[in-house]
């Protein structure tokens, strides 16, 4: 009887043992999990970062002999701010996150700084909002010939920020929001206009909308 009172500790004193080396496990596992988080946050905090001085602009007609340069101008032109070559350090297509969609690649253009990036993106917004009806479209760019379409300009996010915009937009779709939008890297949303703005930091954030 002795033999296996002593047995029967011995297993009880183990079970203890396993249940606290699994609790320390799961704390450890919650802690690198938290800190790959962190990390994480901070690359794509850094990966916008680098984005600060570019704008895509998205669904202008594709033609082999282009200028993106030159379209980039008339933007500027159409709603009333000056853009020249020193302005622009990069400008070019990019290829389709999704390559069975129909519309035309986008156009990546990174300017000589924020300041030129942001202002650009002011005036297109101030253009849209004083033509409500008739916001920058494909004949302001001289496409008089064609169908006319929206042309939308627009933060260039990382890859993560994308998703993550994508994502609000269609949870706030199914949640009935007014509004989502991006400024400076930033995924935001607003149920009504006298609701509190959230700043969308990540799915976790987005999953706990109501």
């Amino acid at each position: 009887m002795n033999f296996l009172s002593d047995e029967f500790d011995k297993l009880k004193q183990d079970n203890i043992t396993y249940r606290n080396e699994i609790k320390q496990l799961k704390k450890e596992n919650e802690m690198l999990h938290y800190d790959l988080s962190e990390v994480k946050g901070k690359f794509i905090n850094l990966d916008q970062l680098s984005r600060a001085s570019n704008i895509e602009i998205q669904c202008v007609p594709e033609y082999k002999s282009e200028n993106v340069i030159n379209i980039v101008k008339q933007i500027g032109r159409t709603v009333s701010v000056s853009i020249n070559d020193n302005d622009i350090h990069y400008c070019a297509r990019i290829a389709k996150l999704n390559a069975d969609s129909t519309r035309p690649r986008s156009i990546l253009t990174k300017f000589n700084s924020p300041r030129t990036r942001d202002s650009f993106l002011s005036a297109v917004l101030t253009y849209n909002k004083k033509n409500v009806q008739d916001k920058l479209n494909t004949h302001d760019l001289g496409f008089g010939s064609m169908q006319k379409s929206p042309v939308y300009v627009v933060e260039n996010l990382s890859p993560d920020n994308k998703n993550l915009h994508a994502a609000t937009r269609k949870r706030a779709k199914e949640l009935k929001y007014k509004f989502v939008w991006v400024r400076g890297g930033r995924v935001y949303a607003r149920k009504t206009e006298t609701s509190d703005t959230v700043f969308i930091r990540n799915l976790d954030i987005l999953h706990k909308l109501i």
